[in-house]
């Protein structure tokens, strides 16, 4: 057992370094397994995650002092605080949208168990690692995209059954009608398939605590799907048949609120209890094993394992640092948008572009539509030369941001994140013998409860003019130094005294 305490203070410092790290990307997460929005999930594994740390201290690490390893594990590191500013840069606000940072977790993770356990550490802790992965929605999104299809299915299920029951009533999509001419929706909030992500993701780091076989484990997981399953079904039969007999009370209405988080503790509870069913057992602490790890640790102390514990707290603050902008990040969940973009949604972005332009200028001409989108200006009356023109052009789902007219020459391209997270792209571009000062961006667009992204591209022929200049005043310190590694990893090591376009500036940045 001697060396036991070492894997302790291991483990614990690495829950702390994780802890600091993560301060920020936890923050932005809502703590609440929402009904509307099944990416919301991602709570319980970002929770679990540090459950799933604690529970490795099953695992037979071995700590060794290696200079090797502290740089390895220093390397590491580096990648993922330049991941994290590039892909912020390239992605703009799909970074958070999709929680792309949680992709980038194992990195970080993987930086700090090689600091003190080695690359044996990292083939010890891979369920640790890859268990990181679903802190994304992004790894899921296939089946979170099915909650339609879903809500369908249970639909149909519940009017089956009702009318089995002998209940007077008919069907037309989700929305079930009874002899009385009122109707009912099992909609996707009655069974959101988040909630069984949200399940399976608390249940895999108790089935991996647990000694048994690995078939053993996936059965207990698979039968807690089915008995989470089972017990929404039943939920939504019960309502619906007290709907059709009796209408829809307070008492119903009530139930129908709270019901379903009842039933996923529920399920959870039951899990647990049931075990040893499927024979999974927790091993028990052998008697006397806390004072061995005491006499261990009074006999080495802190020797030798100071300088990594102390490294994987300073490495911990700066990931916190280099996440701090995600406080105000402009994203949507990636379920919200629209598969298909009618000519009302249409409609109505447009009206939202026109208003958001008169916002940064008095004199807006909406120009018209094109194939590559909507043309507006914002006319300069005095000098027509230094009037700024805008296309843009609504997509379907979370865009990066893009160039939307074609252009023979590009040079000068310069990018900065902004503190929203949107990242602003800025170019000089020849069309012809004319030169432009270009920029573009995307933003996610609220319209009437979906979701569209806005691709702009706002341009102005060059001219002497003294462009927007942007620096750590305007974007903050750590926006700043993700930007230069963003422009430094595209090959962009040198600028002119070109700028932004103010306009373009005020529109990305929306206060």
């Amino acid at each position: 057992m001697e060396g036991n305490s070492r894997k302790l203070i291991g483990i614990m410092f690495i829950f702390a370094g994780l802890a600091i790290a993560m301060v920020n990307i936890m923050l932005i997460t809502n703590f609440s397994i929402l009904d509307t929005n099944p990416t919301t999930y991602v709570i319980v594994p970002m929770l679990m995650l540090f459950a799933l740390l604690i529970f490795s201290l099953k695992e037979k690490l071995v700590f060794s002092y290696n200079k090797r390893n502290v740089l390895f594990g220093l390397v590491l590191f580096i990648i993922y605080i330049l991941l994290i500013s590039y892909l912020r840069g390239a992605l703009s606000s799909v970074f958070g949208t999709y929680g792309i940072y949680a992709l980038i977790l194992p990195v970080l993770i993987s930086s700090f168990v090689i600091i003190f356990f080695g690359i044996d550490g990292i083939k010890r802790l891979k369920t640790l690692i890859i268990y990181s992965l679903f802190c994304s929605p992004l790894i899921l999104m296939p089946i979170l995209y099915q909650n339609s299809a879903f809500a369908n299915a249970n639909a149909y299920f519940v009017y089956d059954v009702l009318k089995l029951f002998g209940a007077p009533v008919s069907i037309n999509g989700i929305v079930i009608t009874s002899a009385l001419n009122t109707s009912i929706s099992i909609a996707t909030t009655c069974a959101p398939l988040g909630i069984f992500a949200a399940l399976v993701m608390f249940l895999v780091p108790v089935a991996y605590l647990y000694e048994g076989k690995l078939s053993r484990k996936a059965l207990w997981i698979l039968s807690g799907i089915v008995l989470l399953l089972l017990f929404n079904l039943m939920r939504m039969f019960v309502i619906s048949l007290s709907w059709a007999y009796y209408g829809i009370g307070p008492a119903v209405t009530l139930f129908h609120i709270f019901a379903g988080q009842i039933l996923f503790y529920i399920a959870i509870i039951a899990m647990l209890l049931v075990g040893t069913k499927y024979g999974l057992v927790i091993k028990r602490i052998k008697k006397g094993m806390f004072g061995i790890i005491a006499k261990d640790f009074g006999k080495r102390g802190m020797n030798g394992i100071a300088l990594q514990s102390f490294l994987v707290i300073v490495l911990g603050v700066i990931g916190l640092l280099f996440t701090l902008p995600y406080l105000n990040i402009v994203n949507a969940s990636p379920t919200f948008f629209y598969n298909e973009i009618n000519s009302t949604a249409y409609l109505y972005s447009l009206r939202g572009i026109g208003s958001a332009l008169s916002l940064v200028s008095s004199n807006v001409i909406f120009i018209g539509s094109t194939y590559a989108g909507a043309g507006f200006a914002l006319v300069n009356q005095s000098n027509l030369n230094n009037s700024v023109y805008v296309i843009a052009n609504v997509s379907s789902s979370p865009s990066l941001g893009r160039l939307i007219t074609n252009y023979t020459d590009i040079y000068d391209m310069h990018s900065y994140i902004l503190r929203n997270g949107i990242t602003l792209h800025g170019a000089i571009e020849m069309s012809g013998n004319l030169s432009f000062d270009v920029d573009y961006f995307a933003i996610p667009y609220n319209v009437s409860g979906g979701f569209v992204s806005v691709d702009y591209e706002v341009f102005k022929l060059e001219t002497q003019y003294s462009p927007c200049k942007i620096g750590y005043s305007s974007i903050g310190a750590f926006n700043y130094i993700e930007s230069m590694i963003y422009n430094i990893l595209n090959g962009r090591l040198a600028y002119s005294n070109s700028g932004f376009i103010c306009k373009a500036y005020e529109l990305a940045e929306p206060r």
